[in-house]
């Protein structure tokens, strides 16, 4: 199993947090937000310019790792997991609970003699 995937699977315990939860991906925690605001589907696929499908297989993982079976039990799950910031209008995920950035290394990257 590849790294990526492995820190994806990875049961995390948040601080504060009432149960291990697996960390949504940034394009969950997107989707969540906006569930969070109480937008349907398509509103939420508007806003992010991805299709209405793919809204709702963001959503049917995020039931998956927060163990809930609706809109309303994943946005209490969330705030219960400490996933969403409770002192915070409108609702966001929190930085801690967000997934972490990769970041890329340029150095030694060489461009390819273009040719003349």
């Amino acid at each position: 199993m590849d790294q990526q995937r492995a820190d994806t699977i990875r049961e995390v315990e948040h601080p504060g947090s009432l149960f291990p939860i697996r960390l949504p991906t940034e394009a969950e925690v997107r989707v969540l937000e906006l569930v969070a605001l109480g937008l349907s589907s398509r509103e939420i696929a508007q806003r992010l310019w991805i299709s209405r499908q793919g809204v709702t297989y963001h959503i049917g993982n995020l039931f998956t790792k927060l163990r809930a079976d609706s809109r309303a039990g994943l946005v209490s799950r969330a705030y219960a997991a400490g996933l969403l910031d409770s002192g915070s209008w409108p609702p966001h995920v929190r930085l801690e609970a967000r997934p972490p950035v990769r970041s890329v290394s340029w150095i030694g990257l060489q461009r390819s003699p273009s040719a003349g």
